[in-house]
């Protein structure tokens, strides 16, 4: 067999979002508990993974706050599916891919992807207008300026990486993937 690598320039949407107040939470105590989460963690993963930073356990969705905001990322990617292509979304949040980051000053992401997730989210809790942004490096390169209460959807496939946090100020997200395959709504 023969591998041959090609560089193509396809467009990519990326998604932003906003949660609301729901039943249980107003958007103040949804960031609250979150944060509070997130700090009370510490580096769980001590630096192993692609973050050089702050890291939750992988598996996060036993906590509501956290699952909130995975539902709500499913429920909105689900609507985009249903009206934007033929076929259904059979999805599933994998219970071990939602996670909690706290950047420090320097902290950062090196390039990476969320491969084999079909979708992948970045929902910010805190971020200051100083806060490093998220990083898409596939030409021409795209820069992602996060600020607090706002997500992001995108492609799992897609490359992303954070560059050194310069600011005293925490930059704190819920990360997660999804899961799943869009079946035609006929064969």
């Amino acid at each position: 067999m023969e591998e041959h690598e090609i560089y193509m320039k396809v467009p990519v949407k990326l998604w932003e979002f906003q949660l609301v107040n729901t039943e249980n939470y107003t958007i103040e105590t949804l960031h609250g508990a979150i944060k509070k989460i997130i700090i009370d963690s510490g580096d769980f993963q001590k630096r192993r993974t692609n973050l050089k930073a702050d890291m939750t356990d992988y598996n996060m969705m036993h906590h509501d706050a956290f699952r909130i905001v995975a539902q709500n990322v499913e429920h909105l990617i689900k609507k985009w599916v249903f009206e934007n292509t033929p076929g259904q979304l059979h999805m599933q949040i994998n219970h071990s891919s939602c996670w909690g980051a706290s950047y420090s000053k320097n902290d950062y992401a090196v390039k990476h992807s969320h491969f084999p997730a079909l979708f992948s989210y970045i929902y910010y809790v805190q971020a200051s207008e100083d806060s490093a942004p998220l990083y898409f490096p596939a030409e021409p390169g795209t820069y992602y300026k996060p600020t607090s209460g706002t997500g992001i959807i995108f492609p799992g496939w897609v490359e992303h990486e954070v560059p050194a946090h310069e600011t005293s100020d925490e930059r704190i997200a819920v990360v997660g993937n999804l899961e799943g395959t869009i079946v035609p709504n006929r064969l």
